[in-house]
């Protein structure tokens, strides 16, 4: 166990109000990490708090509703734990449950992680924050009961794609063999988050497809979501989740896109790589971040001028051989 988890652990053992947290709009790893820490933390004070509600996929994960995306100032934290957020700004409206007295612990595997936590355990070679959450209850004597195996498989499972991102080491099938060991299903989890979908994503899903494009010889493939595809799909915007891994089914497409128009008018744009081709440069253009094959951003502006300018750095992206 490294010093760093060491010392987190220590903090954690000796708080009685802990608030774990999240990036905004939850995704596996995000959630499953966050539930798996607060899973074992006993019969403190626990608030699980993540900006955006948890999207369907992962829903089985927190059947009593556990993680939400409420705040209450009252609950005054003494330690706060900050997982899988590379900045302060993506952790939302939690920051506001943050008392002068409150550690912040700051826990990542994103490469760009600003170190904003008093304390700050960094990894970039983790292929998911759920190694790391392994490694943090391992050092509690093994405390990792079926139900956190799970929600840490379904952590590391989701962040490397299925075990397809480059990232993906013999470190994280160690630790998903150990997880299985522990109590986790792989059939039934990969069912619950890529098969165990409602007909409102089937209907999104068309509407994606019904619009696709593409440049640069097919090698860049850009699928479009609007408010009145969620409409007519009846599916609410956490739905969405895993569209943008359609671009990726050819093995002629490099680079995958997915373009959302945000309630707020902002544009979320999703990118999706194949092999070294390193799209986190694409969202840092826009000052969003991630990993080299699977990052994003937020960009202010028109839609289809927004949508013009990313596809065709994309394109040069592809022409720089990056």
């Amino acid at each position: 166990m490294s010093d760093i988890a060491a010392t987190i652990r220590s903090k954690l053992s000796g708080a009685q109000r802990v608030l774990l947290m999240g990036h905004r709009d939850p995704d596996g790893d995000s959630a499953g990490s966050i539930l798996a820490l607060a899973a074992p933390l006993g019969d403190r004070q626990i608030y699980c708090y993540s900006h955006g509600a948890l999207p369907y996929r992962y829903q089985f994960l927190d059947p009593d509703g556990r993680l939400t995306d409420r705040i209450d100032t009252t609950f005054e934290p003494d330690v706060a734990v900050a997982i899988e957020s590379p900045g302060r700004d993506r952790l939302g409206d939690g920051l506001r449950m943050l008392i002068p007295a409150t550690t912040l612990i700051n826990i990542d595997h994103h490469h760009d992680n600003e170190a904003y936590g008093d304390i700050n355990w960094l990894d970039p070679d983790a292929a998911a924050c759920g190694e790391m959450i392994f490694e943090l209850l391992q050092g509690a004597g093994g405390s990792v009961d079926s139900y956190s195996a799970t929600c840490l498989y379904t952590a590391i499972l989701t962040d490397t794609g299925r075990f397809q991102y480059r990232g993906t080491t013999a470190r994280t099938l160690s630790i998903c063999s150990e997880l299985v060991r522990r109590g986790a299903n792989p059939a039934d989890i990969t069912r619950q988050v890529y098969f165990g979908m409602p007909m409102s994503y089937l209907r999104l899903m068309r509407a994606a497809l019904d619009g696709m494009e593409s440049v640069a010889d097919d090698r860049v493939l850009a699928l479009t979501l609007l408010p009145e595809d969620f409409e007519r799909a009846g599916a609410s915007p956490q739905d969405a989740e895993g569209i943008i891994d359609l671009t990726l089914v050819s093995d002629h497409v490099r680079i995958g896109l997915l373009f959302r128009q945000s309630e707020a008018g902002r544009i979320k744009v999703s990118f999706r790589s194949q092999d070294s081709i390193d799209v986190a440069r694409l969202a840092a253009h826009w000052g969003g971040g991630g990993h080299r094959n699977a990052s994003g951003c937020l960009i202010d502006g028109d839609f289809a001028q927004v949508k013009t300018s990313v596809l065709s750095k994309a394109a040069a992206l592809l022409e720089d051989g990056s």
